[in-house]
């Protein structure tokens, strides 16, 4: 059976700090098994849940410590929602709990925010795990669920501190290295029959030092895409720019933009390697 992982838009507002490419893939198949559960304890057998994650080779005893030590990961999983009168912090998973002897991991949603993975009918991402999981790259993987995002429209903008946060680079990359080994290595895997004519555009500000302020993703929209709408950050009428060809510069006077493509920055990570 091909797992579909559903859900809210919101999820994607979640850094995933400090995951490696491993428990990506096992939040995403989490989300996975408890959509559409509500408040239910959901048990998972070590069997199903290590052929999914390609993890056979695994002794279950090997496997169980390996969760256990996903665990702090898992549910420390949090996020916050604000508008101008309310805010408010939350943890996803309320239960992350391994049995050996019965080789079971069970799993349940935080009651205040399993709306989150339950009833969703608008503004959703959706995508196939056994796609997710052969990617390589946590940086692709952490792309790849923000651009599913806008499938529809095939443009993804986001600010560049942000946009860090959310792929879980290191803190102490110049953009030369987040743009070479962070973005570069995740467009070039993504760009390998995942989204076509992917591009990636660095918005810098028209000021000294011209800091890098947000990057723009884009690439060739799927038609047809319930749901894959919410553009809650990015607000721009991409129909426009069909109609008014001058309409495709940057709508900011004061910055200035250069636009990539993952040949593009393979070259560059090459060249810049050979200068090193």
């Amino acid at each position: 059976m091909n797992e579909i992982v559903k859900y809210d838009n919101k999820v994607n507002s979640l850094a995933l700090s400090g995951f490696s490419a491993v428990e990506l893939n096992l939040f995403m198949l989490l989300c996975s098994k408890t959509k559409d559960k509500g408040q239910e304890l959901i048990e998972l057998n070590y069997r199903d849940l290590k052929r999914l994650l390609g993890l056979e080779k695994q002794s279950d005893k090997y496997f169980h410590e390996e969760l256990y030590k996903m665990s702090s990961k898992m549910t420390r999983i949090n996020g916050n929602f604000k508008n101008d009168k309310k805010f408010v912090a939350f943890n996803l998973f309320s239960t992350f709990s391994g049995d050996l002897e019965e080789k079971t991991l069970t799993v349940r949603v935080n009651v205040d925010f399993e709306f989150l993975l339950n009833e969703i009918t608008k503004n959703f991402t959706r995508f196939e795990f056994a796609e997710f999981v052969k990617l390589e790259s946590k940086y692709s993987k952490n792309l790849y669920r923000l651009l599913k995002q806008y499938r529809k429209t095939g443009t993804y903008r986001v600010e560049a501190d942000k946009f860090r946060e959310l792929m879980d680079c290191p803190k102490s990359y110049q953009n030369m290295y987040f743009m070479r080994d962070c973005i570069g290595v995740a467009v070039k895997e993504l760009s390998r029959g995942y989204f076509k004519d992917l591009q990636v555009t660095p918005i810098k500000a028209a000021k000294r030092g011209a800091p890098i302020v947000a990057y723009e993703f884009t690439f060739k929209p799927s038609k047809d895409v319930p749901g894959q709408y919410g553009l809650s950050d990015y607000t721009e009428d991409t129909t426009e720019k069909k109609k008014n060809p001058r309409s495709t510069k940057n709508k900011f006077n004061n910055f200035h933009q250069r636009k990539y493509d993952y040949e593009d920055l393979e070259r560059k990570m090459q060249q810049s390697q050979e200068t090193e």
